[in-house]
């Protein structure tokens, strides 16, 4: 028998996989009309979420227990290989056959996922004119995509319809059945209906991230105290492992009511941009949050990044820009306008200096030899790494179109064209540099021991790195190093940082767009070190790579004044997907320190900071009784979490952070 898709369809259906089945469910049609289809089937039909009694729905973790194939923020669908296996074996190989063009690669520079793609709706706007004027601007169009957003509109509203049904059968709040009546489709006309539009819409997108709480909802506000309602809100945030939201800088009063809600909480990351105009009751707020041990908020400073939008996108609009949010870890969007391509793919800097020193250190007469060696390996490592996303890019926009951030993300209605597919008003690709400080570190190294004092032999020390012989590695560690406001080791690392930026540069997306640098390392920082080699940083063979922009931890032996110095010397400016700097500081040495060392460190050029304000007693204990510290929070790296919940290696490296105090 021949196996049609309709064949196919019914096999999923037969097992449970609503996705799947309307998927494959007529191949006459477009592929955008296909997963259109996919997703109004999935949202008319699937198992909905428990009913927690409060002011929010739905409410309560995502998890799809039922289904193996489910909507993605990121990749449109994502898969669950081993659970479909279960059902039927056969089904993941249709998947395959069909969707092939759009699968990800991994390589060895695959250092925070490859082909992600966080963003986040335009909230403001839906709230404010609601899905049936979405569809009135669909049904003025005559393209590809009106008869797939119109059905994708239609099982929104049936989903809407279920769970108004379900909280009627459980006598929830009226006022909770009253704002799911009007809202997504109508306006909301308060400051409630709107939270509970963001809300309903939050859990649409697959809970990725919430976007500019107290500018899209301060249009509704008249002066009520939304604390609860957002502690509400953030807690269905934390119970979906969602991510980001930014506040400021155009400061108003819910910028304050944010900050107070996220006290002692993990999720959103809360992303607080700041001027040198921001009220002290914003600076208590969050140092009072911080103190909490929550690691909320994050810091960023707002006059560099625009000034590094600017110059990345002269006819930016201010306007645009202010809708400024990190999302995913903290990678750099503009809230409801852009597909950010977070993280799109990595470059692997320690990996390609590891192999690359093995090759070719006896090979070069001086270092200046040494070190454009390595800038051309990194410049053909780079090219390979940005062909290969844009084949990636090029087949997503043919096989695997996204119907939901078309339908959310402006301007994708307007030019008739699909998210992925460069309908977005902005289109660029966030590229992370993985184990950066590294690499600083090992040029330091070679420079002095192998060139300037000509200590070793390159055989001989490449040798002693791989036997972990005791005398190269103090050798090394005696070196000048980053962190300590040494002025040629930060001016070798902002040479360093300046060519690897200067080649990403050069490139440009399948859409024409531009490739944004960012320095993000979470968990990553552990197991990329997993395949390296021992380096000329101090590192055995294995272990984990640098922090982000931190100094490699024990290197900061200055003050945490002059670590901020080292990091404010690099041309931060030009890493607009973020340069995440994490420091942890001591409770008091906060409280009475914060505001004078941030507003120092982003004069001087610092782009952002990320602070983990708990002692290493508590995180010890925590590591030998979990069961006693289950809410203690901290920065992993571009985002927060749970620090029982964390693999131990990882815990140790947060631990090995330096304390200043």
């Amino acid at each position: 028998m021949i196996t049609t898709l309709n064949n196919i369809s019914q096999q999923f259906y037969n097992v449970g996989e609503i996705f799947a089945g309307a998927m494959f469910e007529n191949e006459d049609l477009p592929i955008f009309d296909r997963m259109s289809h996919a997703y109004a089937e999935y949202w008319s039909r699937k198992v909905l979420p428990a009913y927690n009694g409060g002011k929010l729905y739905p409410c309560g973790p995502l998890g799809e227990p039922d289904y193996a194939v489910t909507p993605s923020a990121s990749y449109v669908y994502t898969v669950d290989k081993e659970r479909l296996d279960k059902k039927d074996p056969a089904l993941f190989g249709y998947l395959i056959d069909e969707f092939a063009g759009s699968s990800c690669g991994y390589t060895i520079h695959s250092v925070a996922g490859f082909g992600f793609t966080h963003s986040l709706p335009h909230y403001g706007r839906i709230a404010k004119e609601g899905f049936d004027s979405y569809y009135e601007r669909i049904q003025r169009k005559n393209g590809e995509l009106k008869n797939g957003l119109s059905e994708l509109l239609d099982g929104i509203r049936k989903f809407r319809g279920r769970c108004i049904d379900k909280l009627i059968k459980e006598n929830a709040d009226e006022e909770l059945i009253a704002a799911l009546k009007k809202v997504p489709f109508r306006p909301a006309e308060n400051i409630y209906e709107a939270i509970v539009c963001m809300n309903f819409i939050y859990y649409l997108d697959c809970c990725d991230n919430v976007g500019r709480l107290d500018t899209d909802l301060l249009p509704f506000w008249k002066g009520e105290d939304i604390v609860g309602l957002l502690e509400e809100f953030f807690k269905n945030v934390d119970e979906t492992e969602g991510y980001s939201s930014s506040i400021g800088p155009d400061y108003n009063p819910l910028t304050l009511q944010c900050l107070k809600a996220i006290k002692g909480k993990r999720r959103p990351q809360i992303e607080l941009r700041i001027r040198p105009d921001m009220p002290k009751e914003l600076w208590d707020a969050a140092i009072a949050s911080l103190a909490e041990g929550c690691s909320n908020p994050s810091l960023y400073n707002d006059p560099l990044y625009e000034q590094s939008f600017k110059k990345r996108f002269p006819d930016l609009p201010h306007e645009d820009f202010l809708r400024f949010c990190g999302v995913g870890c903290t990678e750099s969007t503009l809230a409801g306008l852009t597909n950010a391509g977070s993280l799109d793919a990595g470059i692997h800097t320690p990996e390609i200096f590891s192999v690359y020193m093995r090759e070719n250190l006896g090979k070069c007469s001086s270092f200046e030899e040494f070190y454009n060696g390595f800038i051309a390996k990194y410049k053909s490592e780079l090219e390979d790494v940005v062909d290969r996303l844009r084949e990636y890019h090029t087949l997503r926009a043919k096989c695997r179109p996204h119907p939901m951030r078309t339908l959310v993300v402006d301007d994708c209605i307007d030019k008739d064209k699909d998210f992925n597919n460069g309908g977005a008003r902005y289109s660029w690709s966030v590229i992370n540099f993985a184990g950066l400080v590294n690499v600083f570190e090992d040029m330091l190294a070679v420079k002095e021991l192998i060139f300037d004092k000509k200590l070793f032999s390159a055989e001989r020390f490449i040798k002693g790195l791989d036997d972990e012989d005791p005398e190269i590695f103090n050798a090394c560690k005696r070196c000048k190093h980053y962190g300590v406001d040494d002025d040629e080791a930060d001016s070798l690392a902002a040479r360093i940082l300046g060519d690897l930026l200067d080649e990403l540069d050069k490139h440009r997306t399948c859409f024409g767009g531009q490739f944004l640098p960012a320095s993000i390392q979470f968990n990553t920082c552990v197991w990329a070190g997993r395949t390296v080699l021992a380096t000329p940083d101090g590192r055995k063979r294995g272990t984990s790579l640098a922090d982000s922009l931190s100094a490699i931890h024990g290197n900061d032996t200055d003050g945490i004044t002059a670590m901020l110095n080292s990091v404010a010397k690099l041309p931060l400016w030009r890493m607009t997907g973020t340069p995440v700097l994490n420091v942890r500081l001591e409770k008091t040495f906060m409280k009475n320190n914060l505001p004078a060392i941030v507003s120092g460190f982003f004069a001087n050029g610092g782009m952002q900071m990320q602070i983990t304000c708990l002692n290493r007693e508590d995180m010890l204990d925590a590591q030998e009784h979990p069961e006693n510290h289950g809410n203690l929070v901290v920065k992993v790296g571009g985002y927060s979490d749970y620090f029982v919940r964390l693999p131990r290696d990882l815990q140790n490296q947060i631990i090995s952070r330096t304390e200043f105090v």
